[in-house]
């Protein structure tokens, strides 16, 4: 249950290759990045795992709360005591990787009728990892590094701006 709060969730995990790296989970878009190239992030939060949200655009304050109804007791290791947000439609995305051949980072792009190509709730901010393990991709929407960008549609001979960061020299390999 929220109050005054954006639609991403932020998390660290671990990658195979043992860095640490944020996740991101859309609630709106119901998207999840697969940066640590274990598993991708869903609306399930695995117990004692610190989440990070951000007041909403025009907010100053904001709340989370979570309440037993929200639990879900499935029976082994890291399905147990997670928190679902169910995924109710299909719904069209891309996804481009970027790798260094040890680590990945993940940005995706959503189509889905009711999101601007502006800024709104099916964005999410990218969260920088400043590790120079780890190469990072983003798109651009008015000067926001995004890691999830909601789009209504792709207009015709228009130009999705890419962002590329990495704070080491090396070989690096994007796919779709």
């Amino acid at each position: 249950v929220k109050t005054n709060i954006g639609s991403s969730i932020w998390y660290r995990t671990k990658t195979k290759a043992g860095a640490y790296t944020f996740d991101t989970y859309n609630a709106t878009s119901h998207e999840g990045t697969n940066t640590n190239g274990i598993s991708a992030v869903t609306g399930l939060i695995p117990p004692m795992q610190t989440v990070w949200v951000r007041v909403a655009d025009g907010q100053t304050s904001g709340s989370v709360t979570f309440n037993n109804g929200m639990r879900s007791h499935k029976a082994g290791g890291a399905t147990a005591l997670k928190i679902r947000a169910d995924k109710d439609e299909v719904q069209q995305s891309v996804h481009l990787t970027v790798s260094n051949g040890i680590n990945t980072d993940e940005t995706i792009l959503v189509f889905h009728p009711e999101a601007s190509n502006e800024l709104d709730a099916y964005d999410s901010e990218k969260m920088s990892n400043n590790n120079s393990a780890i190469p990072e991709i983003f798109t651009k929407t008015a000067n926001h590094a995004l890691v999830i960008n909601g789009m209504s549609e792709i207009p015709t001979d228009s130009i999705i701006s890419l962002g590329f960061t990495t704070l080491s020299a090396g070989n690096f390999t994007i796919s779709a």
